[in-house]
Formats: C-alpha cells, structure tokens, sequence
C-alpha cells in the first residue's frame, strides 16, 4: 500500500509541475552554429558560459530586459535582437525547469525514505502489539464508518443506550480525524430519539485560537461542525460568548482595536464576520498597556538609551575567565557587540526587577507584584532560554517545569551519559561548559591537550586535576561503588544545585536500580531510557516567573504579561515541504514552478494567519498589566498585503 501510495503521489506532483520532455530538459543551451558567429560578432568566446551569460541576469539566471547594448545592436544584423530575446526566454524557462526538477527529485527521495520509515515503524508496532494515538484514531473512525457490520452495529447499540448527550470541548484544536469522529458522533445522536428522551451535542470553541496547525488543528474544521450541527440540530443555538472574567477593560479595549479591522478580523476568524467585540465583566477594573518602542538594531551617537541599555552591572558577563555556568553561546557572542534581541530582553528583566522593587500593587489581587505573577510569552523557545538566563543575573528567580526540561538539567543527563562511556567527548564537552563554567577557548585548550603526542588520549586525561570543584575531583569523591541515583544525588550537591529540578531524572535513576537490565546494568539502563524517552520536566515551583511560548501559554493567564518578542515576519514560510491538497514539494524558491509559488503563497497565508491568532491568544493572557515589545529584525522587508 504504501509503493503504490508513494507511485500515485509521484504521479500527481508530474502533473501539477507540467515539466517539459527529458529530451527538451536536458538538451544543451547553445550555442548553434549561428549563435557562435553572433558571440564571435560580439567579441565574446563562442561556448555555452559566454552565451548563457549573455542572455540571462547573473544573479536571478533571469531573461536580460534587453540583451545588447546600442553598441553591440550596431555590430549585428538588425534580426538579431529579436532571436536573442527569444533564446533568453528559452534559456530561463529550461533553467527554471530544471530546478522545478530537482525539487521534484528531491521530493521523491524524501517520500522513499519516509515511506521506508513508516514501514519498519508499523513492523515494530506489530511486533510489539501496541498502537499508538493516530492508529486509535484512525481504527475508530474506520470502525464508526463500517455500520453494517455485526461488530460495529453492536457497538453503535451500546453508544445508544448509554449515552444521551455529546460535549465537544476546545471543539478548534480538533484536527482532520478527531473531526470526523466527532461528526458521526453527533449525526448519530441528532439522528433521533432512542427510548424517549432529549439527545443533545454541545461544541464549544474559540477560531480565534486555532494556533495547533502543526497537529494539524485548522479553522476550518471547527467552521464545518458549527455548520453541520446547525443543519442537523433541530432546534440548534449558536452563542456568541463576548464576556470575559479574565481581562480589564483597558486590555480588551486594546485587543478590540487592534482585531477589529474587517481583513483583520476576517483572517482571525476564517470567514466574513465583523470582530465580535471583548467585553469585561470587571468593568471598573483598572488596567494598564504599555508599547514600548522598539530596540534598533544598530546602535549609534543618534540613540544614546540604546547604547547606555547594556551597562557593567547588567552585562552577560563582566569577567570572561569566571563565566556563570548557565552563560548561552549567543551571549558569549554579545560580550563584544550586544545584539538588538539582547538589549531589548535586557531591559524586560531590569524593568521588571524595578516593578518588583517598587511594590507595584495589582487590581486583581490588591496584593504587591510577586514573581509568580509574571508570564512571558515568547515565540520561539530560544528567546525563552536566554532571557531565563538574563532574569536570572537579575536575582529574578524562572519558574521551571515550563514545558522542558531546565538547562542544568540537561547538563546533568550529559553528566550521567558521561559516567558511562568516559569516552563521550561531546557529553564531557556539555559538563564542562554547562556545570564547571569553562569557555570556549578553555574547551579547545582540553581538545588540544588530548590530541597531541604521538598517542591520542581521552579528554579526562587531558584535563588534570588542578580544579578542586572541577569534574576529576568530583569524580574522585564518589564511592567505590555506586549507583545512578547516587550519582545524581552527588551531582547535585556537588555544584549545590536545586534537588527539586532534578526530581524527574532521580526518579528514573531509582528505576532502573530496581530493574536494570541485564547486560546494561543500572547506569546503562539510566542512558538507555534517556536516549529512548524524552525527560519529563519537574513541577512547576510557583514562586517565579513563567516564561512559555505562546502554544504553551494558551489557557493561562496572569497579572502582568510582557510580550517581548512581537516583531517576527508572520509571512514567512520556515518549513521545507510545502503541503497542498494529496501532493508535496521540497522548497527552493520562488519563480521556480507555478505549483511552488502557489504552495508558498497559501502557505504564507496560513503563517500569516497563524501570527495574528498567535498575537490574540498572547494579547488575551493579561488580567491587569501588558507590556508589549520587540526589536527591529535588520533589513525591513514589505509587510504582505493584508497588514
């Protein structure tokens, strides 16, 4: 099934490219006979790189508007100009469809290699007699689908008499399948009466809050059961649900100008209908929303804030031979020229350590601005780690258990990864820069030291035992024998980490002392899992700042919400397959390919849209306070239309 699946796909994406015959494709460019006199009338040497460079602009490879100069029309026969506008257009039309063919090629290997992987992965859950969530998914819907089968009448007997009412909840991040199974779900019930009785279904969501594409959640699919049960239902009630019990008026007041727009507003909702406008039921509730201008990305004479913004005492890092151990690559980087990303979240935790010092009272609670009473909201996960990193120089303290787990911890795995093969160069690497505070420079130093004479040794080796609190000595004061839950436990109050971020790791040590496995043993059993299972995150600790990124913040709320990082094109297509309707591409670029500009194209739309719910769902996280910042990306390019 899936070679022939992988044939039909291939079949359609031919169809939808529309290249032209191999024999045409691949047949030289030129020159001819006469096209070599007229490169040879033009002084130029008569092979296919002169005349090619001729004809097509050197960094597009498009058609030149005009191919001769006045002085070259002059030393030709007066036919020649139009032949060479059409050997131009020629030429760019075979180079363009050649890297139309590349990216077909491209895309072919890819659906071979997946297809392979798909196949050894159904093989292995066969083997082991498991499924996983999309296999349920697609059985139920397929067992829903069979009704005249004995086994599936009997099962739709039991749904009928046992259960009465449907509820549909967060009914916009339902993606194609779980969709489906809610309709037959519903039709089943709205169908009739069984045994008396009402028969009810309730679907309550929110479009504006579609943002779970990549689970293949899209408007659409809310749109579409909203209609069927409107259509199926008799009497069927759509309620608009405007009051909010989270947000001040202030906050709603911003987020109703800003959506309102009718293109606005019809992209957020994904159909023609005017922004059904926020209202608070705190309707005294003060609130407050502060833009602040945004970061240059230069700084110069001319922006003298932006130039004092990074001063010694809130630098990343005022001596680079003692380095915090927490110190990211980016910030080693923005010891010598801070970038604009870094100004901008070094003023979010100078700003916010001012609020914390102040006292600053909070409507909803009448209480003084805790830490707890902080979330960011961040894009991407990057921006997050590195203004914990900020905050944190600050004596802010970072809620961990966010949605990963923390950096520290990471680098305690690849301590116990190291304890199991001394031999992990890039493990001991991560223990040396992430728990012992070594530089760069240090790191090469080490590497150094181990490659040279005429028998490589290990890094260990190469590292001595000068540093007291450094990885040899720690390795000296564990006990002759050990287990991994001691190793942990060690490692913690080694460095005097915090226990309580290390709780998810120690529990998965004290595992696999109670069931190692054979030929592993318990420290082996402990890597295994690790490079088998992702580590889960600890608690929350609740006494500090949380900083998610806007898919993870969705259903949260708090105080004071700081949206730092606000100035990402929305527009722009990150991924490398584009998608339409049962066919793929490998991305290369515009102008390539009718079908890649029309993927690009609805695919932008889509980011596009994405953003902007994005932007509301972050928006709509404030109950009294919103900072909303950012910094400028470089090279401003054109908005899209709709902005």
């Amino acid at each position: 099934g899936l070679t022939q699946g992988l044939t039909q796909v291939v079949a359609r994406l031919d169809a939808a490219l529309a290249l032209p015959p191999a024999a045409e494709l691949w047949a030289p460019l030129g020159p001819n006979a006469a096209q070599q006199l007229i490169l040879q009338q033009l002084g130029k040497e008569p092979n296919e790189a002169a005349w090619l460079e001729l004809l097509l602009t050197k960094e597009k490879q498009t058609a030149r508007k005009n191919v001769l100069t006045k002085a070259q029309s002059t030393q030709v026969a007066p036919d020649v100009a139009q032949h060479l506008s059409a050997a131009a257009q020629h030429a760019e039309r075979i180079l363009k469809a050649r890297k139309a063919w590349r990216g077909r090629q491209i895309t072919e290997a890819l659906l071979v290699w997946a297809a392979q992987v798909q196949a050894h992965y159904q093989a292995a859950k066969h083997a082991r007699g498991v499924v996983d969530f999309a296999d349920l998914l697609k059985h139920l819907k397929h067992v829903l689908g069979q009704r005249d089968e004995a086994l599936t009448a009997w099962l739709w007997h039991r749904l009928d008499t046992r259960y009465r009412h449907l509820v549909v909840d967060e009914a916009q991040d339902n993606n194609a399948a779980q969709s489906q199974i809610v309709q037959v779900l519903a039709q089943n019930l709205l169908a009739g009466d069984v045994g008396g009785g009402t028969r009810t279904v309730l679907a309550v969501g929110d479009v504006k809050q579609s943002i779970y594409r990549f689970q293949g959640a899209q408007p659409q699919w809310f749109l579409q059961l909203r209609g069927l049960l409107e259509a199926w239902a008799n009497p069927a009630v759509t309620v608009q649900l405007t009051y909010t019990f989270r947000n001040s008026p202030a906050i709603l007041d911003v987020v109703n100008a800003a959506f309102a727009p009718e293109p606005i507003a019809q992209t957020v909702q994904a159909e023609a209908a005017p922004w059904p406008t926020h209202t608070s039921v705190f309707t005294t509730r003060p609130g407050r929303v502060e833009l602040w201008p945004l970061e240059p990305a230069k700084v110069g004479e001319d922006n003298p804030c932006a130039a004092a913004a990074v001063t010694e005492q809130d630098a990343p890092c005022t001596s680079a031979a003692t380095p915090p151990r927490w110190l990211l690559a980016e910030e080693r980087v923005a010891l010598a020229q801070p970038s604009a990303k870094l100004r901008a979240l070094q003023k979010v935790a100078v700003w916010l350590k001012a609020q914390h010092a102040a006292g600053v009272v909070l409507p909803s609670t009448g209480k003084p601005l805790t830490w707890a009473d902080v979330l960011v909201v961040v894009q991407r996960n990057g921006t997050g780690q590195l203004l914990a990193a900020l905050l944190k120089r600050q004596g802010i303290p970072v809620a961990t258990g966010t949605g990963q787990a923390p950096l520290v911890v990471r680098d305690g795995v690849a301590l116990v990864r190291f304890f199991y093969n001394p031999h992990d160069n890039l493990a001991l690497a991560q223990v040396l820069k992430g728990l012992c505070g070594f530089t760069d420079a240090q790191l090469l130093a080490v590497a150094q030291q181990a490659t040279e004479g005429p028998d490589e040794v290990a890094w260990v080796q190469a590292l001595g035992t000068d540093d007291p609190r450094g990885i040899c000595a720690f390795k000296a004061s564990l006990p002759p024998v050990y287990g991994p839950a001691a190793l942990v436990q060690q490692m913690v109050g080694w460095w005097g980490l915090n226990l309580a971020d290390f709780a998810p790791l120690l529990a998965w040590a004290e595992a696999a002392e109670m069931a190692p496995i054979p030929h592993l043993g318990p420290l082996g059993t402990l890597v295994a899992r690790l490079e088998a299972e992702d580590l889960p995150a600890a608690p929350a600790t609740g006494n500090g700042v949380q900083i998610l990124t806007v898919h993870r913040a969705k259903g949260l709320e708090a105080p004071l919400v700081i949206l730092p990082e606000t100035t990402r094109r929305m527009h722009d297509v990150q991924d490398a397959l584009l998608w339409g309707t049962e066919v793929m591409l490998f991305k290369q670029g515009q102008s390539i390919s009718a079908l890649e500009d029309e993927l690009i194209a609805t695919e932008a739309e889509k980011c596009y849209s994405d953003g902007l719910r994005g932007l509301y769902v972050g928006l709509t996280r404030a109950t009294d306070w919103l900072v909303v910042t950012g910094w400028e990306q470089g090279k401003k390019k054109n908005p899209p239309p709709e902005a």
